[in-house]
C-alpha cells in the first residue's frame, strides 16, 4: 500500500516536514471523523486542481464515499471551494450542497496549517440523507470536532504528544467523551464516560468538577486499590486494557505505585492522556461551557 507521501508525490512534491505533519494528522483524525459524524478527505494542491491523498470514514454514522477517493482529482465544480479555503485560511462552508448520486452532501473545507503555512486542504463531508437530532451528546461531539478543526487551521493540531501509539490503540469516541475547559473542569461527559469513571470509584456527576482533582481524591484511589486487590494487583491496568480507546487508563496517575510521580504530574497527566481530542482542546477554550 502506498504511503500518503508516495500518493501525493505522484502529482506534486512534499517536503520532509510537510509529509511528517500530514502523516501525524492522519494518525489521529479518526477522532474528528467520529465526532463530526462525517467523512474526512485530505486534498493536495496540484497545477490543475486538487488531488485526494487520504480519506477517513466515520464509525459513528454512514459514509459519504462508498468507494475510495484517494488518487482522484476534485471535480471542476469543487475546485473553487477548495481554493477559497486555502486562500482565506478558515473553515469554509460550501455555498450549496453538492449532489452525489441520489443524495445531497454538505461540505466544509479548511486549510491544514504547519508553521504558519497552508500546505493542504481538509474537507468534512456529511450526507444530508440522514437527519440527526440535536441531542446534547451530538452537540458536544460536533463542538469538540469544531474545536479540533479550528486548531488545524491555526497549526496547533496535530502534535507529537497527541498521536496515539500502536500499543495503546486509537481512541474510540463511542467509548466515552469528556470535554474540559482550560482549568481542567468538566463541561461535558458522555454517558459512557460517566460509566467508566463510576467503575473506577468516582460517584456522582462530573459536571463542573476538576477532573485532575477528582482522580486524585481518596475515594478514587481507594476504588482503584480495591480493584487491584481483587484482580491480583493489576486491576487498574486490566480495566484500562478493556477501555483503552476511552483513555480511562489516564488515571494510572492515581495508583499507589505512582505516588512519587503523582504530585508532579497530577494536573497535566489526566487531560494529556484522556485522548487527543481532550488534551488538545483544553488550553484553547478557557471559560467555555457547552453543557
Amino acid at each position: 500500500m502506498a504511503t500518503l507521501r508516495e500518493t501525493a508525490e505522484k502529482y506534486a512534491p512534499l517536503t520532509d516536514a510537510e509529509a511528517e505533519w500530514l502523516a501525524l494528522l492522519t494518525a489521529d483524525w479518526q477522532i474528528i471523523a467520529d465526532l463530526s459524524f462525517a467523512d474526512l478527505v485530505m486534498w493536495h494542491a496540484v497545477d490543475d486542481g486538487f488531488v485526494a491523498i487520504a480519506q477517513c470514514r466515520p464509525s459513528t454514522g454512514p459514509t459519504v464515499h462508498q468507494d475510495d477517493v484517494v488518487g482522484t482529482m476534485a471535480a471542476p465544480g469543487r475546485v473553487a471551494h477548495l481554493q477559497r479555503a486555502l486562500d482565506e485560511g478558515g473553515i469554509t462552508a460550501s455555498r450549496e450542497p453538492r449532489w452525489d448520486e441520489t443524495y445531497a452532501v454538505r461540505e466544509d473545507a479548511l486549510p491544514i496549517v504547519m508553521d504558519g503555512r497552508r500546505i493542504a486542504v481538509l474537507t468534512r463531508e456529511v450526507s444530508q440523507a440522514v437527519s440527526r437530532s440535536s441531542s446534547r451528546l451530538e452537540l458536544n461531539y460536533k463542538g469538540a470536532a469544531d474545536d479540533l478543526l479550528h486548531m488545524i487551521t491555526r497549526g496547533e493540531f496535530p502534535t507529537q504528544m497527541s498521536v496515539t501509539g500502536s500499543r495503546r490503540g486509537a481512541p474510540r469516541v463511542g467509548d466515552g467523551v469528556v470535554r474540559l475547559d482550560a482549568a481542567g473542569h468538566v463541561t461535558y461527559a458522555s454517558p459512557n464516560a460517566l460509566s467508566c469513571f463510576h467503575r473506577l470509584g468516582v460517584t456522582g456527576s462530573l459536571m463542573n468538577r476538576s477532573l485532575p482533582r477528582v482522580t486524585s481524591e481518596p475515594h478514587y484511589r481507594q476504588g482503584t486499590h480495591r480493584r487491584d486487590a481483587r484482580d491480583g494487583g493489576d486491576g487498574a491496568r486490566a480495566l484500562a486494557r478493556r477501555h483503552r480507546g476511552q483513555r480511562c487508563d489516564a488515571v494510572h496517575a492515581g495508583h499507589p505505585r505512582d505516588r512519587a510521580r503523582r504530585a508532579h504530574r497530577r494536573r497535566a497527566a489526566v487531560p494529556r492522556r484522556l485522548g487527543a481530542f481532550v488534551g488538545a482542546s483544553v488550553s484553547h477554550h478557557e471559560g467555555r461551557d457547552d453543557s
